[in-house]
């Protein structure tokens, strides 16, 4: 009876070690081809509509002046490359399911953003207008 219960206990040992080898390898073979699938659609970039007239009236009725719109929309564009997303303009295309438009972020919104992803402009749009300004008033100042 003694060799009975040694191979029933060799037996169960065997077929929980099986077992367990079975769920690993299930396991793995299901978290790889996760992180294939994962990988794949990560790979496909998104696009996303975008209409700049409204932000541009929607950024200037809360105020902004014309180089904050202008650093506005560098930042938000940044924004959308850092995340992978590709812009058109919805003037510019056809047709579009309605989750494809993307959000248009008030100031505050895109400033936490801008810092929370370290985005910055890069063109002083408030020395270029001002400059643009002087030019302006030189070119009147020159034809009176």
């Amino acid at each position: 009876m003694n060799d009975y219960i040694k191979m029933i206990l060799i037996s169960l040992v065997m077929s929980a070690l099986a077992f367990f080898a079975g769920v690993s390898y299930t396991k793995a073979v299901s978290e790889k081809s996760m992180i294939e699938v994962t990988d794949l659609i990560a790979g496909y970039a998104k696009v996303q509509t975008f209409n700049p007239e409204e932000i541009s009236k929607r950024i200037t009725s809360e105020g902004a002046t014309p180089a904050e719109l202008a650093s506005y929309i560098e930042r938000y564009i940044k924004l959308h490359q850092l995340k992978g997303v590709i812009l058109i303009d919805e003037s510019y295309v056809v047709a579009k399911p309605n989750f494809s438009s993307s959000a248009t972020l008030t100031m505050s919104e895109l400033n936490n953003l801008s810092e929370k992803y370290n985005i910055k402009t890069e063109i002083d749009y408030g020395s270029l207008l001002s400059e643009f300004n002087k030019t302006i008033k030189s070119a009147k100042n020159y034809t009176n």
